[in-house]
C-alpha cells in the first residue's frame, strides 16, 4: 500500500522566521513569565549571536551544542546556530552527566572538519560535565554573559551585525541532531535536515489554524524533537512562543493553571499527561494535536468537543510528525492515525519487504521529504532503517519498527511494535538500552524490561526484572534503591523503572531467549521487602496503604515507602486524591500528595485537613497517635464532591446531554465465550462502586446513592448467518442506535 503527497518549497527554517520577522516586527515572539520579546528584538538577538557563531567557524552542518535551561536565552540560541548555517544539538542540563558527555564526545567526532561550539548559560557550569564546558580555543559561548548579546564585528561582505547573516543554507543542510534512546545500550543522534522541518511546520500551521494572535505553549524538553514543532511553528507564522518552569509541567493541576493563566491556545501534548488536565474553564485552549503514544477514545472524546484535537504519528526519523487525523465526535473507538501529512509517503511492507494488501498488517515505512539523513557516526544502524525506495527513483523509506494497517476509509490504524521500542508519556525508549546500562552494575547477572500497565490498566510503566550474581557476592547486598540509583546516573529520568522485580532466574523460550510473556506482574508480590519496613500504625495509614497497594500492584505497603519509587507517577497520584475524597471524606489537592509520597506523611496531612488545623506534618507523620479516619459508610446517600456538584449542576441546565457519557465498541479475538464475558462484566460492576451509582435530589439539593450489585444482562446478537451486506448493515445499527 503506498499514499502519496506532495513536496516541501525551497527555504530554511529560520528564513521562515525572517520572513515574518518583516511581516510583523513589533509582535510578540517569545514570552517568559513578566519577560518577552518582540520579533525584531530576537532577531535582533539572535543575529548578534549568530555573527559570533560565525566568526568561530560555524557553516552549514556545523554542529552547535545547546546546554540551556528554558529561558528566552534559550530560543534566541536555537535560531543563533540556525542563522550561523548550523544545526543545534539540544543537551538537557537535566541528563546524567555520563549521558551528555557520551552525546557531546559523539558530537565533536561527527565534525572533524570543524570541531563544534557550545552554546550554555554560566549558572550551569557547576552542573554540566567538564568537557563540555572546557573553553577548547574559546569554543563555548554563555547565553547569559553579556558579551554574548553584544554586538560583535560581523565577518567581512556580512553587512552589520544586527542583519542577518549571509550564511548560504539549502534545505538539504542540517537544522538540528536529536538523541534518542538506542538499542545497543548507545543513544543515536538523529540528523534532521531543514527541509522535513519547514514541510512539518507548515502542516502543523494548517492543522492547528497557528496564526498571529496564537499563544503556542514550549512544553516539551529541548531534547525532545516536540519542541521543535511548538517552536518553529510559532515564530514562523506570527504566533507567540509561550515559555514556563519545567516544574509547572510536572502535574496536571498546576499545568491546567498555566494553560489559563497564560490564555494558551495551542497545544502539542502526550496523551497521557493530556489525561491530567481539566478540560474545562480552558475557553483559550482551541487545537490540541497529541502524539508520542496511544490516544484513547475517552481522552479523544473530552478533548475534541468545541475543539480542533488532532492525533499524529511521531517517529523522529520522519521528523516530528508523519501522520495526522484531525479528530470530531463521537469517538467511540481508539483513534487512527490518520493520513500521511503532505510531503511524506507511507508504505505497508511484509517481512519479506513486500506491500502487503490492503486491511491487511505490516511494517509502517515512511519516504518523502520528512525522511532525515540518518543516524550520526552510525553508518551500519542507518544502512539498516532507512533502505532504498522502491517506487521513487533515488528516494529512501525509515522502517519504523511500528505495525500498521490501513482502514476502508484510507486512513491507518496503528497496531504496535515489531521489536522492543516503546513510547511512554510521549518518550520513545529502547529497552535494550535500559537492559544494557542493567548489565553493567556488578550485583547484575542478568536482565530484562518491559513495558507492562499499570495497576489499574491506565497507563504503561517501565518494570525491570533482574537476577542478581552470586559469584563473589556482589549481587548478594544488591538493593532496589541501589539500582535505582545507578540508572539514575547514567539515563534520563523517563527511562529509569518504576518497579523492579529480583528473580532467581530467567523464564526463558525453547530458542534460549527471555520470555518476556513469562515474566511476573510487579503486583503479585512485593519485589523486595526492605530492612526498614514498616507496616501501618493506625486506621489512616491502613486504609492509605491499601488505597496504594491496589493501585500500585503491590503488597504489602510499608508506611515510609515512596510512592514514586515503587511505580507511582502523576496519573497514579490523581487517583489517590480520588479515592481518598471518595472513601475517607477529605478534599485532598494532587500537588499534596507530591508533595508528601509517604504513607505516613501522607496520613499526618489528612489528619490535619481531617481537624482543620496547621500542626507540623512531620511531628505528626512520626507520630502513631494520629486521629483516625473512618471510611464514609455506604448504606445511605452520600454528599457529592465539588467536581460531582459541578457536572450535576451542568446536567439541569441540558437535561438529558450525553456530554459526560462514553460509548465504545470492544472488539475481542479468538473463540467467544459469553457466560465467561457476562462474569468478567459481573466482576468490574461490583468492584467499581461508579458504576452503580446514581444522583437523585433529595431536598432540593443532589446526593449519591451507591447500589448494590445487579446481575448484568448481555443480550448476544449472532450475525454469523447473514449475507455480508446486511451483516455490516445490522451493526453499523447496533453500534449508532442500540447502544
Amino acid at each position: 500500500m503506498t499514499i502519496r503527497t506532495d513536496d516541501s518549497a525551497e527555504i530554511s527554517i529560520h528564513g521562515l522566521f525572517e520572513e515574518q520577522v518583516e511581516r510583523t516586527p513589533s509582535a510578540v515572539a517569545v514570552a517568559f513569565g513578566a519577560d518577552s520579546l518582540s520579533y525584531a528584538e530576537l532577531n535582533r538577538r539572535a543575529n548578534r549571536l549568530a555573527h559570533h557563531l560565525r566568526r568561530l567557524g560555524v557553516r552549514p552542518d556545523g554542529l552547535v551544542g545547546l546546554a540551556a535551561e528554558r529561558s528566552l536565552e534559550m530560543v534566541v540560541g536555537v535560531l543563533a546556530a540556525l542563522k550561523a548555517g548550523g544545526a543545534y544539538v539540544p543537551l538537557d542540563p537535566g541528563y546524567p552527566a555520563e549521558r551528555l558527555s557520551f552525546m557531546w564526545q559523539d558530537v565533536r567526532s561527527g565534525s572533524p572538519a570543524a570541531p563544534p561550539v557550545l552554546l550554555c548559560q554560566r549558572r550551569l557550569s557547576g552542573v554540566l560535565p567538564a568537557d563540555l564546558t572546557e573553553e577548547n580555543g574559546r569554543r563555548v559561548l554563555f547565553l547569559d554573559d553579556p558579551a554574548a548579546a553584544a554586538a560583535p564585528a560581523a565577518p567581512a561582505g556580512e553587512g552589520g551585525c544586527d542583519e542577518n547573516p549571509r550564511a548560504e543554507v539549502s534545505p538539504d543542510q542540517l537544522a538540528y541532531v536529536i538523541y534518542t534512546s538506542g538499542s545497543t545500550g548507545r543513544p543515536k543522534g538523529v540528523l534532521v535536515p531543514h527541509r522535513g522541518v519547514v514541510n512539518v511546520v507548515r502542516e502543523a500551521a494548517r492543522l492547528l489554524a497557528v496564526g498571529p494572535g496564537s499563544r503556542v505553549l514550549q512544553l516539551a524538553s529541548l531534547g525532545f524533537d516536540a519542541s521543535a514543532l511548538e517552536i518553529f511553528t510559532a515564530l514562523a507564522t506570527g504566533a507567540c512562543l509561550v515559555l514556563t518552569r519545567r516544574e509547572t509541567l510536572m502535574s496536571g493541576e498546576a499545568l491546567g493553571r498555566e494553560l489559563a493563566l497564560q490564555a494558551v491556545s495551542v497545544l502539542a501534548i502526550p496523551p497521557s499527561l493530556l489525561d491530567t488536565v481539566e478540560e474545562e474553564d480552558l475557553p483559550a485552549l482551541r487545537s490540541i494535536i497529541v502524539g508520542g503514544e496511544a490516544c484513547s477514545a475517552a481522552t479523544a472524546a473530552r478533548w475534541s468537543a468545541g475543539r480542533t484535537l488532532v492525533n499524529a504519528y511521531a517517529p523522529t526519523e520522519a521528523t516530528i510528525f508523519a501522520t495526522a487525523a484531525p479528530l470530531a465526535l463521537p469517538i467511540t473507538e481508539a483513534p487512527a492515525i490518520g493520513r500521511p501529512i503532505a510531503g511524506i509517503d507511507v508504505v505497508l511492507l511484509d517481512a519479506d519487504g513486500e506491500p502487503v494488501a490492503d486491511g491487511e498488517a505490516g511494517e509502517l515505512c515512511l519516504g518523502g521529504v520528512g525522511v532525515v539523513r540518518g543516524y550520526l557516526n552510525r553508518s551500519e544502524l542507518t544502512a539498516e532503517r532507512f533502505i532504498p525506495d522502491g517506487i521513487t527513483a533515488g528516494g529512501r523509506l525509515y522502517r519504523s519498527g511500528d505495525l500498521a494497517r490501513r482502514l476502508a476509509d484510507g486512513g491507518l490504524q496503528f497496531i504496535g511494535r515489531v521489536d522492543h521500542q516503546v513510547k511512554i508519556r510521549g518518550y520513545r525508549i529502547e529497552l535494550g538500552e535500559i537492559e544494557a546500562v542493567l548489565g553493567q552494575h556488578a550485583g547484575v547477572q542478568t536482565a530484562a524490561v518491559v513495558a507492562r500497565e499499570d495497576g489499574r490498566g491506565t497507563a504503561k510503566r517501565l518494570v525491570a526484572y533482574v537476577v542478581r550474581r552470586r559469584e563473589g557476592g556482589s549481587g548478594r547486598e544488591l538493593t532496589v534503591s541501589a539500582l535505582r540509583s545507578f540508572l539514575a546516573g547514567k539515563l534520563p529520568d523517563y527511562m529509569v523503572p518504576t518497579a523492579f522485580v529480583f528473580l532467581a532466574a530467567m523464564p526463558m523460550t525453547p530458542t534460549g531467549k527471555v520470555d518476556r510473556r513469562a515474566l511476573p506482574a510487579p503486583g503479585q508480590a512485593r519485589p523486595e521487602l526492605d530492612a526498614d519496613f514498616v507496616a501501618p500504625r493506625d486506621a489512616a495509614e491502613e486504609a492509605l496503604a491499601r488505597i496504594w497497594s491496589e493501585l500500585l500492584g503491590v503488597d504489602p505497603v510499608g508506611v515510609h515507602d515512596n510512592l514514586f519509587e515503587l511505580g507511582g507517577h502523576s496519573l497514579i497520584a490523581a487517583q489517590i486524591a480520588n479515592r481518598v475524597r471518595d472513601e475517607l471524606g477529605v478534599e485532598l489537592a494532587i500537588p499534596e500528595v507530591f508533595e508528601r509520597p509517604t504513607v505516613a506523611a501522607l496520613a499526618g496531612r489528612l489528619a490535619e485537613l481531617a481537624a482543620g488545623g496547621h500542626a507540623d506534618l512531620q511531628s505528626a507523620a512520626a507520630t502513631p497517635t494520629i486521629p483516625p479516619i473512618v471510611p464514609v459508610p455506604r448504606d445511605g446517600p452520600l454528599p457529592l464532591s465539588f467536581a460531582q456538584e459541578r457536572v450535576w449542576f451542568l446536567n439541569q441546565l441540558s437535561p438529558g446531554s450525553v456530554a459526560y457519557n462514553f460509548q465504545f465498541t470492544l472488539r475481542l479475538r479468538g473463540a467467544l465465550d459469553p457466560p465467561a464475558l457476562q462474569k468478567a462484566l459481573q466482576e468490574i460492576v461490583a468492584r467499581h462502586e461508579i458504576l452503580r451509582t446514581s444522583f437523585p435530589a433529595v431536598g432540593g439539593g443532589p446526593v449519591q446513592v451507591i447500589h448494590p450489585p445487579w446481575e448484568v444482562d448481555l443480550p448476544l446478537v449472532d450475525l454469523r448467518l447473514l449475507p455480508l451486506a446486511e451483516r455490516q448493515a445490522r451493526a453499523e445499527r447496533l453500534v449508532h442506535d442500540e447502544i
